[in-house]
């Protein structure tokens, strides 16, 4: 049964007790009106959508945006806007949408037109009474299902207009029209009113494109989602102007080549954080911070095989955290830890070949095939690689721990050469930021670790340093520490402990084993800070090559 004999078979059975029982109207909605305007409902691609007209209108609130501001200073815009990139439509209307019909791809003129005919329509129909037959599955406001013109009018000849069901030609995710029985009551779509109908038709513009899946942004903040709206606003701005100007640079995406969900997701961030940091005042930022909960969809709506591929909980505290990286002017500090976590695939080696076949033998293959020496140079290894090129292949570790909650205060160290990125000033606010340690604990880690540095001064020797690094489990570590403790006392002048009893289990290890790597990682942070070019100008360089590199995998896989 199609939509409109659906329609009509309600209609004359209005009577009916049935069908009197399911469309009673409810006390609260009695003779009562709403003003026809937008709104913010929960669903991440009418409030994307929603929250887009509000910025495109220079409003601040969806309430404020009425019918008569969506004519005037919106509606106008989207045309040039809407088709900006074709293939993100596609992704997430299919090529049914009236719109992008493949008979109109010819004539760009023609689907301004569709496009806005269907746009008139559904403003004509934005709900000011609550009354209808059925209930918007977003807004659940009491409504009949909207009718636009899917077509061209023909001339001479009125235009016809047909239900607007939310399907996956005009909603994302929401099914295909020929599965009937994937809707209530047999329907070929969901009831949605013209106004959600209408908000999510815009998130076109708040949608991110990553090799074939697109990635959507969504917010409980209102002041969130009010930024990132302005974002996107000026986002396609830009797009437009680079669309004009040289197209080859506008289909230059920094996300479309990253193969990687998580990559793109934190560039996305970067990307944000930044735009925040110089168009929000200070009192709205905190209280982006303090509200910022961001929930990132991944997902696709091709018409053959819809997917979503993930859905991410970006952390709160890593979100404020990215917030403090930029005020304090340590973005490129950062990226120098995030660029050690990235993971690169070994090469593979050929298998050496039997003697006797006429082959060099064996001792020549292993002293042609020795692996290079690193560059001598004062910069680190990392910067030779291609940033751009290995951050939209390669995954990222520390990216992925930030996003589980777990440490990545061992990507602070370069064990090789026994050196500290960035500063303590960052370390620190990694770790009250991201891990909630009490500044009490953090002044520990601190003194200890500014204690243990004195230590190796005046020994003149750097073997317990040694014994630290090369610690493989929680009592060997514990056992350095005690032989530490030990020596320190004597070498006081008053006979001043290296640490107390309660500094020992409320601070060093409050979680026991579980958490003794992070300990002994922050402490050789700061000794390595606090020594600095110390240990070169005595010769204590650091480990050799072959037990640095074991020693950094087996911090790589630290949980």
């Amino acid at each position: 049964m199609s939509s409109s004999d659906l329609t009509q078979f309600l209609d004359s059975n209005k009577n009916d007790a049935k069908f009197e029982a399911s469309t009673e109207t409810r006390p609260d909605e009695a003779s009562s009106s709403r003003p026809a305007t937008l709104h913010v409902t929960g669903d991440p691609f009418v409030d994307n959508g929603s929250w887009l007209a509000t910025a495109l209108a220079e409003k601040s609130d969806p309430r404020e945006v009425d019918v008569k501001i969506l004519r005037e200073k919106v509606l106008p815009l989207i045309p040039s806007l809407f088709f900006l990139d074709e293939k993100v439509l596609q992704v997430l209307f299919t090529t049914n949408h009236p719109a992008i019909h493949p008979s109109l791809k010819k004539d760009k003129d023609i689907q301004r037109l569709v496009l806005e005919n269907m746009l008139n329509d559904l403003l004509k129909e934005f709900p000011t009474e609550t009354k209808g037959q059925f209930h918007c599955v977003v807004c659940d406001i009491r409504t009949d299902i909207p009718k636009i013109r899917r077509n061209q009018p023909k001339e001479g000849k009125d235009p016809k207009k047909k239900n607007a069901l939310g399907n996956r030609e005009l909603v994302p995710m929401s099914g295909s029209q020929t599965l009937a029985n994937f809707f209530p009551s047999g329907m070929e779509g969901l009831i949605y009113c013209a106004r959600c109908l209408f908000a999510v038709q815009l998130c076109f513009g708040t949608v991110w494109k990553r090799q074939g899946y697109l990635i959507l942004l969504h917010s409980p903040s209102h002041l969130v989602m009010l930024n990132l709206a302005r974002y996107h606003a000026d986002r396609l701005k830009r797009l437009q102007a680079l669309s004009a100007l040289a197209d080859e640079q506008f289909k230059a995406d920094d996300i479309k080549q990253v193969s990687r969900s998580v990559n793109a997701i934190f560039r996305i961030v970067e990307n944000f954080v930044t735009y925040l940091r110089t168009r929000v005042s200070i009192e709205d930022q905190h209280q982006i911070v303090a509200n910022g909960n961001l929930i990132f969809y991944e997902f696709t709506n091709y018409g053959q095989n819809p997917d979503v591929k993930e859905v991410y909980q970006f952390p709160n505290p890593v979100f404020e955290f990215y917030m403090h990286i930029v005020a304090m002017n340590y973005f490129s500090k950062w990226l120098e830890i995030v660029r050690r976590g990235f993971i690169q695939k070994k090469r593979k080696t050929k298998k050496k070949e039997k003697k006797g076949k006429g082959k060099k033998s064996s001792a020549f293959e292993e002293k042609n095939t020795r692996r290079p020496k690193r560059a001598k140079n004062n910069e680190d290894a990392e910067n030779e690689v291609d940033w751009d090129a290995t951050f939209t292949t390669q995954r990222n570790v520390v990216y992925e721990r930030l996003l589980k909650n777990q440490t990545i205060v061992s990507y602070f160290l370069n064990h090789r050469k026994r050196k500290s990125f960035a500063d303590w000033k960052l370390l620190k606010t990694y770790l009250e930021v991201v891990r909630k340690m009490e500044d009490k604990r953090i002044e520990v880690y601190k003194r200890v670790g500014d204690s243990i540095a004195d230590y190796i001064k005046k020994t003149n020797s750097d073997k317990r340093l040694k014994q630290l690094e090369r610690a493989t489990s929680f009592d060997t570590f514990r056992l350095v520490l005690l032989r530490i403790f030990k020596e320190y006392l004597q070498l006081s002048p008053q006979h001043e402990p290296l640490f107390t009893i309660e500094e020992y289990f409320n601070d060093l290890f409050p979680e026991g084993h579980y958490s003794w790597k992070e300990t002994r990682d922050i402490l050789l942070f700061r000794i390595y800070e606090v020594l600095g070019s110390w240990l070169i100008d005595h010769d204590f360089l650091p480990l050799d090559e072959e037990e640095e590199e074991e020693s950094e995998l087996t911090i790589a896989e630290t949980p």
